[in-house]
């Protein structure tokens, strides 16, 4: 698939869900303020998701989930992101901004990409989670975003991560987003750092115990 059709299908597929999301966004609105839920009210929250639950039943009978659908096109096209330019992927990125809908959808995808590489080793599975990331930007919370991506890391096995963490940060977004300060380039490319000074810790402190270690032995035996 080429880049700008990979941008098309990102635009309608990000308008499709949040189209889609709206009503039960609305539903759980008006049902939170009917009963006088505060956000901060724990147990009226568990019966607002709840009711929501019911509602989102009875919604998918005549309008389904579009998410499986929307799943499978980042699953089988995540390539053509790759193989953009920088420039390339900021109009992506442009193409569905300030859609929270689709950027918690794109969050979700990260995790189950985790998941998935946890399970299969395939290296796929981390170029589709860092894509995803991308797309995502830190739109919703910078903090999910770390948390996410910090995910996707501690699931590979067998390879190392950092160059494809690298090649993502190349294409990802040298904005500030608007859920946090730091760019997602920077983000990514700080993240390799990070892991790269605690190894070297870890080595440090090793040694450092070793030679404590060498140390009491030598002096006991002089004692």
């Amino acid at each position: 698939m080429e880049v700008k059709e990979y941008q098309e299908k990102i635009k309608e597929f990000a308008e499709q869900y949040r189209d889609w999301k709206k009503p039960i966004d609305e539903f759980g609105k008006e049902f939170r303020e009917e009963h006088h839920i505060g956000w901060s009210d724990y147990e009226g929250s568990k019966r607002v998701d709840m009711a929501v639950q019911e509602f989102i039943e009875k919604y998918e009978v005549e309008y389904p989930d579009p998410s499986d659908t929307i799943y499978a096109f980042l699953d089988q096209e995540y390539e053509a992101y790759l193989n953009g330019t920088q420039e390339e992927c900021d109009a992506i990125r442009a193409s569905f901004s300030i859609n929270r809908d689709f950027e918690d959808l794109l969050l979700g995808y990260v995790y189950r990409a985790a998941k998935k590489l946890r399970s299969t080793r395939d290296v796929k599975w981390l170029e589709r989670g860092l894509v995803a990331s991308s797309l995502e930007n830190s739109g919703m919370d910078y903090r999910d975003t770390i948390t996410s991506l910090g995910d996707l890391y501690k699931a590979v096995v067998g390879f190392d991560p950092n160059p494809y963490f690298q090649k993502a940060a190349l294409l990802a977004s040298r904005d500030k987003p608007r859920g946090g300060s730091t760019p997602l380039s920077d983000l990514l490319e700080n993240y390799t750092k990070k892991t790269e000074k605690q190894g070297k810790a870890v080595v440090k402190e090793i040694k450092t115990d070793l030679l404590s270690i060498l140390i009491r032995l030598i002096k006991g035996e002089k004692e």
